[in-house]
């Protein structure tokens, strides 16, 4: 599978890509690079991202419902008011990352890292909330602390 000239394949390198709108349902990339990607408006429902590098990615209102983004390497990605509805991101990294908007309902996030990401408007069931404050994976107030991409 190809989308503006890049192959769309798992352990692909898309570093920087430019996929805003893509049609990438049901892709295969898992442990593919696709840190500081543009995928903002994209559909990446049942897409398996597991392993995947997509830290400084920009998921501005993708689609990733269902999809499997578990191991995932999601460091500062931008997921504000995106659908992420019944994904699993188990084991993810997810420090810094904002959720702002963002559906998590039914989300898995059972060993995900969200140390200093921001989930203040984002959508999930009361036992999530309960679950992330118990477990301290979340405190009422955290500040993002994202500022500059990382070197790889």
């Amino acid at each position: 599978m190809t989308f503006n000239g890049y192959t769309i394949a798992p352990g692909a390198d898309l570093k920087n890509a430019a996929l805003r709108d893509a049609d990438l349902k049901f892709a295969a990339l898992r442990d593919a690079d696709l840190s500081g990607a543009n995928l903002s408006y994209a559909d990446l429902s049942y897409a398996d991202l597991s392993g995947a590098n997509l830290g400084y990615a920009n998921f501005m209102w993708t689609d990733l419902s269902y999809a499997n983004l578990s191991g995932a390497d999601l460091r500062c990605a931008d997921l504000g008011d995106a659908n992420l509805r019944s994904a699993d991101l188990s084991d993810a990294n997810l420090r810094g990352a904002f959720f702002g908007g963002s559906d998590l309902r039914d989300t898995t996030l059972s060993g995900a890292d969200l140390s200093g990401a921001d989930l203040w408007t984002a959508k999930m069931t009361a036992d999530q909330v309960m679950w992330l404050t118990l477990t301290r994976q979340i405190t009422p107030v955290q500040s993002r602390q994202c500022t500059v991409m990382e070197a790889a």
